[in-house]
């Protein structure tokens, strides 16, 4: 049995349409600035490596998740949860009243990190990642939620959906 390029491209998955959520395993980046070097009497710009890499992340885990391009009329929002790994520091007795708040639904999306990196610079590597791939520019988002804490597994938790008709989500809808 031969399998042509159309028998692949019927059983491929279509794209997703909204809402859609994925997951990016790892330690969450912040969006890096721009960098200068002199090289050879001229100047040239560069991203950090590590903010670079972390955006082709997010847009490879967007591109599993069948992510599809919405129309340039469609205003969207994002939703941004970047949780970091309990510091190796906390005692025993501080992790377990964490997961007992989570679990007994008294705190939304963990416990919060008020240490770099910035909030807003996490959310603007995800925009930029997704840039070409959920929408044309992240100028068609109109609405954005982000938040830093702590949890079991370190991970950027991402979701889209249409802005004039938010889905209903669970509270954790990342836990």
């Amino acid at each position: 049995m031969s399998t042509d390029l159309f028998d692949v491209a019927a059983s491929a998955q279509p794209p997703a349409m909204l809402p859609v959520a994925f997951t990016v395993p790892g330690e969450p980046v912040a969006l890096g600035r721009a960098r200068v070097a002199v090289i050879s009497g001229h100047a040239r710009m560069y991203t950090p490596k590590e903010s670079a890499q972390h955006k082709g992340a997010v847009a490879a885990w967007a591109r599993l998740a069948n992510v599809c391009l919405a129309p340039d009329d469609q205003a969207l929002g994002v939703d941004v949860v970047a949780v970091w790994e309990w510091p190796a520091s906390w005692p025993k007795r501080r992790i377990v009243a964490a997961v007992v708040a989570l679990d007994n639904d008294r705190a939304m999306f963990g416990v919060p990190k008020s240490s770099r990196p910035d909030v807003d610079n996490v959310a603007k590597l995800v925009l930029d990642a997704l840039n070409g791939i959920a929408f044309s520019d992240d100028g068609h988002v109109a609405q954005l939620r982000a938040a830093k804490v702590y949890g079991p597994k370190a991970a950027t938790h991402i979701r889209i959906y249409d802005a004039s008709s938010p889905p209903t989500w669970p509270a954790r809808w990342w836990w």
